[in-house]
């Protein structure tokens, strides 16, 4: 059974964050508890790849729950008129053409 990630109300997205930040905390804790580990025994970093690719999946998380609202806006904003102030000129412009009427035989 595939889950809809999108949120259906307000109930959904605040367990939605919830479980983000329980996601997090976790991997928080359980890192410092490595690294603690790791420093105690002799330095051995081994678990930081493992510390990588979990923090790639913590961001992928996040962004699926707060979304990218920060970048998205004035990206539209800019790129709409962008839009507007190239597409204008080409569209109302009429070409005129490169030969004459009365060099036409």
């Amino acid at each position: 059974m595939c889950r809809n990630h999108q949120s259906q109300g307000p109930l959904d997205e605040r367990e939605e964050r919830l479980k983000f930040y329980k996601h997090l905390k976790f991997f928080l804790i359980f890192n410092a508890i490595m690294l603690f580990f790791a420093v105690k025994n002799g330095g051995n970093m081994s678990f930081m790849y493992m510390t990588f690719f979990w923090g790639i999946a913590v961001a992928n998380h996040y962004f699926k729950v707060f979304g990218h609202k920060g970048y998205q806006e004035p990206y539209d904003d800019f790129m709409d008129d962008l839009d507007d102030t190239i597409s204008e000129p080409f569209i109302e412009r009429k070409r005129k053409p490169r030969w004459r009427d009365k060099d036409l035989v």
